[in-house]
C-alpha cells in the first residue's frame, strides 16, 4: 500500500457493521461511504462556522499544528 496516499484506522466492530450496512444500502463501498460521511461532516461544520469548506479545512489544519 502506498502510505503517501492511504492510511488505515481502527474502528469498533459495531461501527464497522453499521458502515457496511449503510454502504450496502447506498450501493457504495465502505471507503466511499466513509468519504461521503466525512465530507458531509466537513460541510456541516464549515456552515456552522460560517466559513467555506476550504477555509474551514485550512483553519482545522492550522489549529492542529499549533
Amino acid at each position: 500500500m502506498d502510505t503517501t496516499k492511504w492510511k488505515s484506522m481502527a474502528i469498533s466492530k459495531k461501527e464497522h457493521e453499521i458502515l457496511l450496512a449503510l454502504s450496502k444500502s447506498k450501493f457504495r463501498g465502505p471507503a466511499a461511504m466513509f468519504s461521503k460521511i466525512f465530507n458531509d461532516y466537513l460541510d456541516f461544520q464549515a456552515k456552522k462556522a460560517k466559513l467555506s469548506k476550504a477555509e474551514y479545512i485550512k483553519k482545522v489544519l492550522t489549529t492542529e499544528k499549533t
